[in-house]
């Protein structure tokens, strides 16, 4: 993702083409520097639900899950917002749909012994889908 580009001028401008201020520009990296240094504590914070994601997508998603798949996040290892970013990408890769991810997660739910013999909600739901995506025989 590009935020900021040199235009042909050598003038550093943001998306659509405006000129920054070189330190509005220092404060972005300043920021982003700060926010890299703290991005590992802050990604197990929110795997672990202690504070929320600076993703509403990610969000929604954990909700729908907590709502109608509970025992999916009561697995030993819950889907993380990284994890919910690579099923994005696998989605648009695959072509699968929102309504096949649902229902793969409801399976999940429904089975007595998803917790017992899965540690993984991510590599369980891949497993799952990729499954169904193989021809039948």
């Amino acid at each position: 993702m590009e935020l900021f580009k040199i235009n042909g001028h050598g003038i550093i401008t943001n998306k659509q083409g405006t000129p920054v201020d070189k330190v509005y520009l220092s404060r972005i990296i300043k920021a982003a520097a700060k926010s890299m240094d703290a991005a590992p504590e802050r990604k197990e914070q929110v795997s672990q639900g202690l504070i929320p994601s600076l993703n509403p997508a990610f969000d929604n998603f954990t909700k729908w899950i907590d709502k109608f798949a509970p025992r999916v996040n009561k697995m030993e290892q819950p889907l993380t917002e990284a994890q919910y970013l690579e099923l994005k990408q696998l989605v648009e890769e695959k072509g699968w749909a929102v309504k096949q991810i649902q229902g793969k997660l409801l399976d999940m739910n429904n089975w007595k012994d998803l917790t017992k013999k899965n540690a993984s909600a991510y590599r369980t739901l891949i497993k799952w889908l990729e499954k169904d995506s193989e021809p039948q025989k």
